[in-house]
């Protein structure tokens, strides 16, 4: 959700090739699991500490945008997996999970969907940014 730009061009050229997609880091480095707020720090050996301030802060405030996904049926994190296992062109996605209960929230996206209010609202979000 937050780096859309393959949605526009590379996923139309795999289904018109019969190629699926597996996306890798579904949850954006954790951005979209709710856990990161304005003013967090990431350790030295965390490979999102390369990130400049500006980048951190676009990252973290680009994810809050979001938050309309999560509902008592579902957190962010699961909202961000059902939006790409929900593409016809993508076969399989690879979250990371330090956890069984990340697990289990990442085995629950399966079952999630997204309304399609839900996804006119994501669009909206992501052409808003593409004019910025």
């Amino acid at each position: 959700m937050l780096d859309f730009r393959p949605i526009e061009k590379l996923l139309p050229l795999a289904k018109k090739n019969g190629v699926g997609i597996i996306i890798a880091e579904p949850l954006a480095q954790g951005f979209l699991t709710d856990k990161y707020k304005q003013g967090h720090s990431f350790s030295k050996t965390d490979i999102r500490s390369g990130y400049d301030a500006i980048a951190l802060r676009t990252k973290i405030e680009r994810s809050q945008y979001f938050q309309f996904l999560a509902n008592e049926s579902r957190t962010l994190n699961v909202a961000a997996l059902a939006y790409v296992l929900d593409r016809d062109e993508v076969s399989t996605c690879i979250p990371g999970a330090k956890s069984v209960e990340q697990l289990r929230s990442n085995v629950s996206a399966s079952e999630a969907r997204l309304t399609n209010d839900d996804l006119t609202k994501i669009v909206e979000i992501q052409q808003k940014w593409l004019q910025s």
